[in-house]
């Protein structure tokens, strides 16, 4: 429980960073202003996550299945170079490229701000990595406050000294991407410095290369992370190809309204992010001690805790649409629809379980893998023609189907080839929920 508690206060920071500089950017700089971070921060995500070249995830489940060992300390040391050098070359491209790139999207202030993105693209990339080593570890409040959330909060602290300093959007934001990410890298090698440590002493009783069992894990490991690679690579269709192309079609100002419908529907799945950092390595062990019932446990357990925290924020949200985007600017005020997609999306999300996170921890990452591409492409196919029909809205439902599709599909598969039933029956469900109550009646 405790741990739970400080992953979710980690969680709150991180979520919060991602909610307070769209708040910054829509009161301090306008709408435009966040349309345009929308589309900068799309290619933040993209270079980041392709650096960690599937690393995050899969250091989760190789780490939580084996914290020390010389074979691990291979897979770490090649997590880290590789992330270096594939986010340098990108980082590199993307400098390059980025006035082609602010002409291209009509934005002039896009410039800098892909500048500063490229310089800290490698460091996140790095900051990922720890971030999978701390969730494998059962440190998930650190591998949770590591993620891009927290990147964002303090970004938003740097560009609110910005406003008082009476500072420039643009160069505001390249200068806290570089500063935010360097700071955070810096937080997380310090605190590994004593894992580090355990697996050094560890490699002294062997070469993680030359011994064959071991050899075979290293190998596994590439595998895994190649898999979660094309997940990841497949996921960015939503996270930046669905605002780089909304960039491409809509006005900065819808721009931003989808950003913040996507910033504020967060809050839907809020919880079960949480559980996904909690659960997934707990997930990895079981199945490797072939403990059905204990992973059984496990997931139900998640579904529960991932439904309550999603439901009422699904209320607030689709009782009261409007005004809580106003809560942000009141020129969002009418995009009330547009938050209530997104949100739909994010609650079939939470009812699906955590059947894509099982199907990653099991034996059957790769089916996961290839469930995720297929969504994600069909789900960006559609999304221009969405546009051109329904404007705005149509890129909200596309984010819907980005959200929902992968987990509905995931949630079929978990039950079919895991043998579990992901979504608990009805008794199982209130079981489970009186015996929280209960513990928590207990403590207080």
């Amino acid at each position: 429980m405790a741990r739970f508690v400080r992953a979710f206060g980690a969680r709150v920071v991180s979520a919060g960073g991602s909610l307070v500089i769209v708040l910054v950017l829509a009161k301090f700089f306008g709408v435009e202003a966040l349309g345009v971070f929308a589309v900068a921060h799309a290619f933040f995500v993209a270079g980041s996550l392709v650096a960690t070249w599937g690393a995050g995830n899969a250091l989760m489940k190789f780490v939580g299945a084996d914290r020390v060992s010389a074979g691990t300390l291979c897979i770490v040391v090649f997590a880290i170079k590789r992330a270096v050098w594939v986010g340098g070359v990108l980082g590199a491209v993307l400098a390059a490229s980025a006035p082609w790139l602010a002409d291209r999207f009509d934005m002039a202030e896009l410039s800098p701000i892909l500048i500063g993105v490229a310089v800290s693209i490698p460091l996140m990339g790095l900051v990922r990595v720890l971030s999978g080593i701390y969730k494998g570890l059962g440190r998930a409040d650190v591998g949770c406050l590591l993620d891009n959330g927290g990147v964002l909060l303090a970004m938003s602290l740097l560009a609110l000294a910005s406003v008082w300093q009476s500072g420039e959007f643009a160069i505001t934001l390249a200068v806290s991407y570089g500063v935010a990410t360097l700071a955070f890298l810096v937080f997380g090698l310090v605190g590994l410095l004593g894992y580090w440590k355990q697996l050094m002493a560890a490699s002294a009783e062997g070469d993680a290369v030359r011994t064959g069992a071991q050899r075979e894990d290293y190998k596994r490991y590439k595998s895994v992370a190649q898999d979660f690679l094309y997940v990841n690579c497949s996921s960015l269709l939503m996270h930046s190809g669905a605002f780089i192309l909304a960039g491409l079609y809509l006005s900065k100002q819808d721009v931003g309204l989808l950003k913040a419908a996507q910033q504020v529907a967060v809050a839907v799945e809020f919880v079960q992010m949480v559980l996904n950092a909690i659960y997934p390595p707990k997930f990895a062990r079981a199945w490797a001690k072939r403990n059905t019932a204990e992973l059984r446990s496990l997931v139900h357990n998640c579904f529960v805790l991932g439904f309550w925290g999603a439901f009422p924020f699904y209320i607030v949200i689709t009782l009261w649409p409007g005004e809580v985007l106003s809560l942000l600017d009141r020129g969002l005020a009418q995009g009330g629809g547009v938050l209530i997609l997104v949100a739909t999306g994010q609650m079939i999300n939470v009812l699906t379980g955590p059947g894509a996170q099982l199907l990653g921890m099991t034996d059957y990452s790769r089916r996961m893998r290839n469930i995720s591409i297929a969504s994600y492409v069909l789900s960006f196919l559609v999304m221009t023609p969405l546009i051109d029909a329904f404007s705005v809205e149509g890129g909200a439902i596309a984010l819907l189907l980005f959200i929902a599709l992968p987990n509905v599909i995931a949630l079929y598969y978990a039950t079919k080839l895991v043998s579990i039933r992901v979504v608990p029956s009805f008794r199982d469900f209130w079981g489970i929920t009186k015996r929280c109550v209960a513990i928590n009646q207990g403590r207080t």
